[in-house]
């Protein structure tokens, strides 16, 4: 499936969220999701009642009710709640009003169900979470070992963190960027030959 047509949506929304809760990294609570984007309404059901469905979720009245399997581990209903958030935000146009982005209209069927995958893997452990992990535990060049400090530190199911690691690892090296940020951390390698004091002007 392309990202780029939904990778704005996806990425803004998940930021915004990340904004409203006030979450500087580690472990993003879901009740505190729930508690400042109102109309959250969250029930455990049994296999039957989900028809073997993982998880459920529909927009009526303002509200977004999710539905999840009561017997699944807490790890995997970590992430499944918060890709049906994602389901409500993107694809059934819940919080209109606070102006999330949606991808409504961007795909349908098995990129639907991606896009929110991908929208639960950022809500629970965006790349910029990644980071501080990475730097705090020693893991800035072993995907393996970062995934495992994930699971851990961000409580979220070991197949998403091999693959958030993954995607971490593959974009930093694939970044001019990094490599500038990088090399800013070598004493003397932006420094001017005169050492040269530049006056910024505020703006």
């Amino acid at each position: 499936m392309p990202l780029l047509p939904h990778a704005y949506s996806i990425i803004s929304a998940v930021d915004q969220i990340h904004r409203i809760c006030f979450h500087r990294g580690g472990r993003l609570g879901l009740a505190e999701v729930f508690d400042r984007l109102p109309g959250f309404l969250l029930s455990l059901a049994s296999d039957d009642e989900l028809e073997g469905l993982a998880s459920a979720v529909r927009v009526e009245a303002g509200c977004a009710r999710i539905a999840v399997q009561e017997s699944l581990d807490p790890l995997e209903m970590r992430f499944v709640v918060a890709c049906e958030v994602g389901r409500a935000i993107l694809h059934l146009g819940h919080l209109r009003r606070w102006q999330l982005p949606s991808s409504r209209g961007l795909g349908n069927g098995a990129a639907l169900r991606a896009q929110a995958q991908i929208f639960g893997a950022e809500l629970l452990a965006p790349l910029w979470a990644l980071e501080l992990v990475a730097t705090s535990s020693g893991n800035r060049d072993d995907a393996h070992g970062l995934a495992q400090r994930l699971v851990e530190v961000l409580e979220i199911p070991n197949r998403i963190a091999e693959h958030q690691a993954r995607r971490f690892f593959a974009i930093r090296s694939s970044l001019p960027l990094y490599g500038l940020m990088e090399a800013a951390e070598k004493p003397g390698v932006f420094e001017s030959e005169k050492n040269v004091n530049v006056a910024l002007t505020p703006i």
